[in-house]
C-alpha cells in the first residue's frame, strides 16, 4: 500500500459521518472528526483534508448506497467501497462504536487486507433496483393471495374444481357473496389488494421484459434461458444480481447466480469433474439451482463460460 498518501476511513450514517485520518506513514489515526452526512459537510471535509497532500477516503458498503463515493470521486478524489464481509475481525472482538470502526478501516487499508468492490454506474443500480421492486411485488401478490384464501377458508368456502387462481377460480372468486355487510366489505377489501398487487406486478414485468432486450442484457439472459426452468424474467433478475457483475470471474457468474459454485472451485478439491461424455467437463452445482426444482449442470464447453 501506498505510504505516502493520506488516509481517511469513514464511518457513515443516516445522519453523522465520523471521520479517522491517518497520515503518511503513520501507524495510528491521529484525528477523528464527526460531520453531518449532507452532501455540503462531505464537500468541506474533502476540500479540508485534501489541502494537506493526496487523499484516499475509505469506507464501508451499507444502506447508505454509493453517493458519498461518487461525490467525492465528482471532486476529483479517490474513494474506495470495501466489502464488509471481507472486513478482517478478530476473534472476541465485539465491541462497534463509529470511531473504532473508522480507526480500524484505516489501518487495515493501509495494511492492504481490505477488498474494493465495483461501484455500480447509476444506470445499473437502476436496473437492480428494478429488479428487487418486482421481487417485493412477487411477494406482495403471494402473501395478498394467503390472506384473501385464508379468510374465505375460515369463513368454510373452498375452490377444489379447478386449478387456484386460474381463470375458473377467479370467476368463482368473484361470484361469492356474504350475508353479514362486514364479511362483505373485508372480502371486497383482500379482493381489491389482489387486484392491486397483480397490476403493480404485470406493469414490473413489462419493464424488466424491456430491460432484457438492452445491449449489457441480451446475451446473458440467452445464456440463462438455455437452462431448464428459466423464463425470461427469471433470466433477467439472475443476469442483473449476479452474472452481469464484472468482479466475478467469468467462469463463476453463471452457478453463482444460482447460489452454488462449479466444483474444483474450492481449495479442498481433488478430484476433477465428471465427464459428459463428448469430453466436456460438466460442473453440477449442490443446490437445485431453477425455480422449477431442475438440477442444472454448466457445461465449461458452452458459450457461457
Amino acid at each position: 500500500m501506498n505510504q505516502s498518501s493520506m488516509v481517511v476511513g469513514l464511518d457513515v450514517h443516516k445522519e453523522k459521518i465520523t471521520a479517522a485520518v491517518l497520515p503518511p506513514r503513520a501507524t495510528r489515526p491521529t484525528e477523528v472528526l464527526t460531520i453531518e452526512n449532507h452532501p455540503k459537510a462531505i464537500v468541506r471535509l474533502v476540500k479540508r483534508l485534501a489541502n494537506r497532500g493526496p487523499s484516499i477516503f475509505v469506507y464501508e458498503a451499507g444502506p447508505c448506497g454509493y453517493e458519498v463515493q461518487r461525490q467525492i470521486t465528482q471532486i476529483g478524489h479517490t474513494a474506495a467501497v470495501i466489502a464488509p464481509a471481507l472486513v478482517p475481525r478478530r476473534p472476541g472482538d465485539r465491541v462497534k462504536t463509529n470511531r473504532r470502526d473508522a480507526e480500524k478501516l484505516v489501518r487495515v487499508y493501509r495494511a492492504g487486507e481490505l477488498t474494493e468492490i465495483r461501484v455500480p454506474t447509476r444506470a445499473e443500480e437502476a436496473a437492480r433496483d428494478l429488479v428487487c421492486v418486482r421481487e417485493d411485488a412477487l411477494k406482495d401478490r403471494l402473501r395478498a393471495r394467503h390472506r384473501l384464501s385464508k379468510f374465505l377458508l375460515r369463513q368454510g368456502r373452498a375452490h377444489h374444481e379447478t386449478k387456484g387462481w386460474g381463470a375458473v377460480h377467479r370467476a368463482w372468486l368473484r361470484a361469492q357473496r356474504f350475508a353479514a355487510p362486514l364479511l362483505q366489505s373485508t372480502f371486497e377489501a383482500y379482493l381489491h389488494a389482489l387486484e392491486d398487487a397483480e397490476g403493480r406486478l404485470e406493469t414490473l414485468d413489462q419493464q424488466v421484459l424491456a430491460l432484457s432486450q438492452t445491449a449489457c442484457d441480451r446475451v446473458p439472459v440467452q445464456y440463462l434461458r438455455c437452462l431448464k426452468g428459466i423464463d425470461t424474467l427469471g433470466a433477467t433478475a439472475r443476469a442483473r444480481m449476479h452474472v452481469a457483475a464484472p468482479s466475478r470471474k467469468p467462469g463463476m457468474r453463471i452457478c453463482v447466480a444460482f447460489g452454488s459454485r462449479p466444483r474444483g472451485a474450492t481449495a479442498t478439491a481433488t478430484r476433477p469433474a465428471p465427464s459428459s461424455g463428448s469430453g466436456a467437463k460438466v460442473f453440477r452445482p449442490k443446490s437445485s439451482g431453477s425455480p422449477g426444482g431442475h438440477k442444472i449442470g454448466c457445461t465449461a464447453s458452452s458459450g457461457v463460460f
